[in-house]
């Protein structure tokens, strides 16, 4: 399971995207101590290219510490998935 975060971002300020990041990871987390998930991730389309005073970026490291905040090392944030540019430009 994948959550696209940036759709968000235009939308809410910064602590509210991270509170609604760590809601949607703590949901995820209990989903897989229940045995209904084996792992998730993030998808987005810039939020890991852009720099990290960009509007749009995501903080990987963030995004691991809160899985570990909520589920320790054995956490299950497991997978990113960016766009790949397709080189016809």
């Amino acid at each position: 399971m994948c959550t696209n975060p940036e759709s968000q971002l235009g939308v809410v300020s910064a602590d509210e995207f991270w509170q609604r990041l760590r809601s949607a990871f703590e949901f995820l987390e209990q989903s897989a101590a229940r045995n209904e998930i084996r792992s998730y991730g993030v998808a987005t389309w810039n939020g890991f290219r852009v720099e990290p005073d960009a509007d749009g970026y995501h903080s990987l490291e963030r995004m691991v510490e809160i899985a570990r905040d909520l589920a320790g090392d054995d956490h299950h944030f497991r997978f990113i998935q960016t766009a790949f540019p397709s080189g016809d430009a």
